[in-house]
């Protein structure tokens, strides 16, 4: 068997295997050519072994392994515990090929050599390509190692470890030309699932769609399915799996979901997790537009305080569909617009909240081609500037005219005589007691 250098963590460190693979029925689904670590057999369960076996033993601290074959060959392995002393003693049994838990037969291989009473150099076991006896044991009989099997495609075998002494968790290093079945393989990287609190007295609580990640995880990988739990315990054993996977209300804030995707006719399946984040609805505290305006490249700039520290705004001046991160708007030519706040994680959404950009052309020429006729101030609300006029001077000084903003502007004339092409200036007082001066050309 070709092993690969990557070592695949079957469980996170520390982690015990839940105690239901005591039983056949709850077989551990082995898969991938890689080394597997920290296994754990903890508990007999229901006894399976006794007279099926020519090995003289039956099960006292087991776990049940199912392996099977993707491409022919040999299959070997070499279990290791993690306790090194002899008084650890780990025994095995296989059953096979394409045995069922209701039929298993009698094993064809089985090793219960007790390596302190053999007076072994090691406490290792498993199945080489050296040894030439089928099983061994019980106690003083056999060297810890028997001949490995040989395997065709497709067929399956159960690999039950024992362990009648000592303690410990062990690993398995798979050896032989043979390979496994490869377990499905995450697609991406998942990203946590953010919700906002809806609810009146913000709980903590929101619902999520957790199939929404399932297409990410899975892509194009056929014949594999997802399944979610909310421990890593019940994601590897297959129990409690969560029903109202559309609709799930988390249990508690920043609650870890763990994610199994299975191959349907393998069985092999990998594990990963995410979080659900809830959100509570921001409030705005302090909200402020600040407009540089009165020129042809307006400045409007957005500001605010909110309720909560992790809201994060997004800023639209024109429609509530394209936004922008910058609160700060360049560019912007007079006229009326509306603006969109838009908390990103679709918590909050604020306007539209109209914002006039005043702006007075720098030149006008009123020869009635119907292009810049008249002069007059841009972006104006009528309804807010009730009060607000323009005065415009000659460059003596003199009044040549008084406008307010609610009308059509300046048309070029004085006393129904066009004004001659020069520079004038203008005063222009708003009624929030704002005064501006400026100047501009007419042009014939």
């Amino acid at each position: 068997m070709n092993i690969k250098i990557l070592l695949r963590l079957f469980f996170l460190l520390g982690y015990q295997l839940i105690f239901s693979q005591n039983d056949c029925i709850n077989t551990l689904i082995i898969c991938g050519d890689g080394n597997y670590t920290g296994l754990s057999a903890n508990g007999a369960g229901v006894q399976e072994l006794s007279q099926i076996n020519s090995c003289s033993s039956q099960e006292n601290n087991s776990i049940w392994l199912k392996v099977t074959i993707q491409t022919g060959g040999t299959l070997g392995f070499i279990l290791t515990p993690e306790n090194h002393a002899l008084v650890v003693d780990f025994d095995f049994f296989i059953f096979g090929p394409n045995a069922s838990c209701t039929n298993l037969g009698t094993s064809i291989r089985c090793s219960t050599t007790n390596p302190l009473a053999a007076n072994s150099t090691s406490n290792s076991t498993g199945m080489n390509q050296s040894e030439t006896d089928l099983s061994e044991g019980p106690g003083s009989n056999g060297n810890n190692f028997i001949h490995w099997l040989d395997v065709l495609a497709n067929e399956t075998y159960f690999l039950v470890i024992d362990r009648p002494a000592g303690d410990g968790n062990f690993s398995i290093k798979w050896t032989g030309s043979a390979k496994l079945f490869q377990p499905p393989y995450f697609n991406t990287t998942f990203l946590d699932l953010f919700q906002c609190d809806r609810s009146t007295n913000s709980n903590g609580t929101a619902t999520f769609d957790l199939t929404s990640v399932t297409n990410t995880a899975i892509g194009n990988q056929a014949n594999v399915n997802a399944t979610f739990f909310t421990t890593l315990n019940d994601a590897v054993t297959n129990e409690n799996q969560i029903q109202n996977t559309s609709s799930y209300q988390n249990t508690s804030n920043h609650q870890t979901i763990f994610i199994r995707i299975t191959n349907s006719i393998t069985g092999c399946f990998e594990t990963s997790s995410f979080t659900l984040n809830v959100y509570e609805t921001p409030t705005i505290h302090d909200f402020k537009i600040v407009v540089e305006d009165l020129s042809d490249a307006n400045t409007v700039s957005v500001e605010l305080t909110s309720s909560t520290t992790h809201s994060d705004f997004e800023y639209s001046l024109e429609s509530p569909t394209f936004f922008q991160n910058n609160p700060v708007f360049s560019n912007v030519y007079p006229g009326i617009y509306y603006l969109y706040i838009h908390e990103k994680k679709d918590c909050a959404t604020i306007g539209p909240i109209k914002v006039n950009v005043l702006g007075l052309p720098k030149f006008f020429t009123p020869n009635q081609d119907g292009y810049n006729d008249t002069w007059k101030l841009e972006g104006i609300d009528t309804t807010l500037y009730q009060n607000s006029q323009i005065s415009i001077f000659d460059r003596y000084g003199k009044l040549i005219k008084t406008l307010s903003v609610q009308g059509n502007g300046w048309d070029g004339t004085y006393n129904g005589v066009p004004a001659p092409s020069d520079d004038y200036w203008y005063v222009l007082k708003l009624n929030e007691n704002r005064t501006t001066k400026g100047h501009f050309c007419l042009k014939r």
